[in-house]
């Protein structure tokens, strides 16, 4: 019986296993999200995960922004381009039970006096993500790798990547592959089992 050796190339770099996503996994985010301590660091957990928003885009946001229309709840969202110097804002429906998290958020908190919805800085919620990843995965998390997962689930979940590229505010969906989304060595073998020959 022949065993088969990997093919190598001395100029091409091969990965073995699982390719490393900037992103976590469902699992990875909902046992982060438990070690959160505090509403608002959940809170911010849970609206990068749920909108798929940077972490300024989200830290820049006022009350002001915030669009409630009966049931449904929206932040009118600045995106900036940058091939031009003035933002292009636009609307981010929240998901149901997010929009009713964050009105109740703001009510307790007093924020509605308040500009800013989330009154700490960029700095402060990298620390507290890379703590609660060290808590519940044993590694530190970066804020952005909610964005990937965010990003992932649209375009598993089917919808087309221009339209996903759209909703995270990319120009261009060839970034959105580039950085956000690469197949898992078992995605890869999944999909090889669907192909009929």
């Amino acid at each position: 019986m022949t065993t088969l050796q990997p093919y190598t190339r001395p100029d091409v770099q091969v990965y073995e296993g699982e390719i490393e996503s900037p992103s976590l996994s469902q699992e990875e985010y909902m046992a982060l999200r438990d070690a959160m301590t505090t509403m608002r660091d959940l809170l911010i957990c849970k609206m990068l995960r749920g909108t798929g928003f940077r972490i300024n885009e989200l830290l820049r946001c006022s009350v002001d922004q915030l669009q409630v229309n009966g049931p449904d709840t929206g932040l009118w969202v600045a995106r900036e381009k940058k091939r031009s110097s003035k933002p292009v804002y636009g609307l981010v429906p929240l998901p149901p039970g997010l929009g009713v998290e964050l009105k109740d958020y703001l009510k307790q908190a007093m924020r509605v006096r308040e500009r800013q919805i989330f009154t700490v800085s960029d700095r402060q919620v990298r620390r507290v993500f890379a703590t609660a990843g060290l808590k519940a995965l044993g590694r530190a998390v970066h804020p952005h790798e909610r964005r990937g997962l965010y990003i992932k689930s649209l375009i598993d979940g089917g919808l087309p990547l221009e339209a996903t590229a759209k909703m995270v505010g990319h120009e261009d969906p060839k970034t959105t592959l580039k950085y956000y989304y690469r197949l898992s060595a078992h995605q890869i073998a999944e999909i090889q089992r669907r192909v009929q020959v």
